[in-house]
């Protein structure tokens, strides 16, 4: 029994020491990789600075190359303009007069527009767009189709809706 209790005295004496040198040591180790994650980070660090300075010359570089007039400060809204139609592909087959030709636009369908959009755009009715493209079921239109616009007797058309956001 005198023998069990000296190992159990040890055991218990050692203990605190074992964890000690054992604590000791994780945080030595955790130095280490604190001081191995901030070699890291600086080099990236500097690896971020040489890129950032690379992209400034080549932006330099670009402005240097590109004229002056090419570089505006707001994009310009988009208008459509009036085109003629005269190809009989253009006009679905059909290949109308000059007087016909003139009184005409060409519309390529965005994704999302509808007739009604298409028709406040250029100051046309549904109705009108529907007869001249022969469109029974404004649900049917497609995005990419080009269609014809006949052109308003009245006030000119108002510039294309612009994407929100923009």
């Amino acid at each position: 029994m005198d023998a069990k209790r000296i190992v159990t005295a040890l055991v218990l004496c050692l203990t605190p020491v074992a964890l000690v040198t054992a604590q000791e040591k994780s945080i030595d180790t955790l130095k280490n990789d604190l001081e191995a994650v901030k070699a890291e980070l600086k080099s990236e660090q500097e690896r971020l600075d040489r890129l950032s300075q690379q992209i400034t010359k080549l932006d330099e570089a670009l402005k240097q190359k590109a004229p002056s007039s090419a570089v505006s400060p707001e994009p310009t809204p988009s208008v459509p303009r009036a085109a003629p139609v005269s190809t009989p592909a253009a006009t679905g087959g059909e290949n109308p007069s000059a007087a016909e030709a003139g009184n005409l636009r060409s519309h390529t369908v965005m994704k999302g527009e509808t007739l009604s959009q298409i028709a406040k755009q250029y100051g046309v009715s549904v109705p009108d767009i529907q007869h001249l493209n022969k469109i029974e079921d404004a649900k049917k239109l497609q995005a990419g189709q080009t269609i014809k616009i006949p052109v308003s007797t009245s006030a000119s058309p108002s510039p294309a809706p612009t994407p929100q956001g923009q």
